[in-house]
């Protein structure tokens, strides 16, 4: 499972992992708007997906849910937070729309994305990460003593 809290080192938390994921988030991020500067425009999208990918990953972790790929996180993130009205709609569309892209660009051929069609991702993105930033920042749910 993608989202198990590493075996072999006991040292490290639950809470940890959410901010190690939050961490990697903010970095793919960060790559994608430094890669977007030598035009490597489907390197950027692979990025800006990760940014979203591993703050979700993050917030499923925080309320204990796990998935097994790329699509499983997908589908549960859509099923407890997107149908449910916890998250926007538009939201889950731009990350659905980022996974396709991602994966298209990844692994079919003859698909090369543009600066037109990346460039309005780098408002939409950090706009997603800050919803989702919001649902680790409430208290646990699971924390019965508060």
């Amino acid at each position: 499972m993608i989202f198990e809290e590493p075996k072999n080192n006991s040292c490290f938390s639950m809470k940890d992992l959410i901010r190690f994921r939050v961490e990697k988030s903010h970095e793919a991020f960060t790559d994608a708007q430094n890669i977007y500067k030598s035009a490597s425009y489907n390197l950027v999208v692979n990025r800006l997906y990760y940014a979203i990918f591993y703050m979700v990953s993050a917030v499923l972790l925080k309320y204990q849910i796990s998935g097994k790929s790329h699509k499983g996180i997908k589908t549960v993130f859509h099923v407890k937070f997107v149908k449910t009205g916890i998250i926007p709609k538009k939201t889950s569309k731009i990350y659905d729309e980022l996974f396709k892209m991602r994966n298209d660009g990844d692994y079919e051929d003859f698909v090369i994305y543009t600066k037109e069609k990346v460039e309005p991702l780098f408002e939409l993105v950090p706009e997603i990460l800050s919803e989702l930033a919001q649902l680790i920042d409430q208290p646990d749910p699971s924390d019965s003593s508060k």
